[in-house]
């Protein structure tokens, strides 16, 4: 598992340095020309590379996101609702995750507002809610993942929890791919065993996934 993540970042990182370089090669006629051309020439020269190259940078980078961070499923695929059925299986257990689901979409989180649980939180430390957004893609028989944080504050738990009205774009890659790592691993972890990381809720998803046949693709966007 842990050669296959650092292939994985290799790749991630090599595929980075390769855009680097070609955004500086498209640099080098600019450079060239630098000294032999006035300021209030070269401005508006560099504004409009800035905009015909930087600006498709977040959509260059889901290209590579998209070519490295993707876990081919196990077996036969299951039908869409028999997947959904089972992830939706988590709000049985006697765990701090739940699960929502909206459309074709589903979204895991801890269950903050549970004065059960969040007690627990306050005294991990815990400062911002981890989330992960589901969406199924039925013709292909792939699920790509999003990773989103929000703020909370525990100080009045469990009398009341709040939270940041605006969730951040996170990408957290590094998550164990083997068939034991399952929903089930929630159901038997201790309340006391959990430190709220984002790969205790995201590892077991993707083996879950992964084990019934369905694809995972990690995404940004």
């Amino acid at each position: 598992m842990r050669l296959m993540f650092f292939f994985r970042c290799a790749k991630t990182v090599i595929f980075l340095l390769v855009l680097l370089i070609g955004y500086g090669l498209t640099l080098l006629p600019l450079g060239l020309v630098w000294p032999h051309v006035a300021l209030q020439h070269l401005v508006p020269a560099l504004i409009a590379w800035a905009m015909l190259y930087l600006l498709p940078f977040p959509l260059f980078l889901g290209w590579i996101l998209r070519h490295t961070w993707f876990f081919r499923g196990r077996g036969e695929p299951v039908s869409q609702d028999e997947l959904e059925a089972r992830l939706l299986q988590v709000n049985n257990f006697n765990t701090p995750v739940q699960v929502r689901k909206k459309k074709n979409a589903m979204f895991l989180s801890w269950r903050c507002d549970d004065p059960a649980w969040c007690q627990r939180m306050f005294i991990a430390g815990l400062e911002k809610k981890y989330e992960l957004h589901l969406q199924f893609c039925f013709e292909n028989k792939t699920v790509i993942m999003r990773d989103r944080v929000q703020q909370v504050d525990f100080s009045l738990c469990p009398l009341k929890m709040t939270s940041g009205l605006m969730h951040s774009v996170r990408f957290y890659a590094r998550i164990r791919t083997k068939p034991k790592w399952q929903l089930n691993f929630l159901e038997k972890t201790e309340p006391f065993d959990y430190e709220f990381h984002p790969q205790e809720i995201k590892s077991p998803v993707v083996n879950t996934v992964l084990e019934n046949g369905w694809n995972v693709r990690l995404s940004l966007w």
